[in-house]
């Protein structure tokens, strides 16, 4: 398993790793998009994204960038924020070999995974059908 800035994904993760690439995960978003973390004990954030076709990801808060480590062979990258306690919005640059390694395209993406805190909050919330319909709109 890969280490990056001193993180090394728990084993209890392995197994939904390999469900994620395998396209058998009943519950991508509880493992894909952003999460807690810890990090020296301290807290932190991860974010988790699956680009098999990814030669190398980078995720953008803001203007801080951050290189993904890859945490599975087959695509499933992480980067971790220390000091980060809260989901924050985020890009991911995917970079795309072009000739095995020499040049490579890249391009940026909104994480379709990133608004689960987003989602899950106001629709936990209870709130009446008139006021989810306005926010959706």
């Amino acid at each position: 398993m890969v280490t990056w800035n001193g993180v090394t994904p728990q084993p209890a993760f392995e197994p939904d790793f390999a469900a994620i690439v395998g396209g058998y995960h009943g519950a991508p978003f509880d493992v894909l998009g952003i999460h807690p973390a810890v990090v020296d004990g301290r807290a932190a954030m991860a974010v988790r994204t699956f680009q098999p076709q990814a030669a190398g990801v980078v995720v953008k808060r803001g203007c801080d960038s951050k290189p993904a480590a890859r945490v599975h062979p087959d695509g499933l990258f992480e980067a971790v924020f220390p000091g980060a306690r809260e989901p924050f919005d985020y890009r991911l640059v995917i970079a795309l070999s072009d000739d095995g390694g020499s040049h490579c395209r890249c391009y940026e993406i909104d994480d379709p995974y990133r608004f689960k805190h987003r989602l899950c909050d106001r629709w936990s919330s209870g709130g009446p059908a008139e006021e989810t319909a306005e926010w959706m709109a």
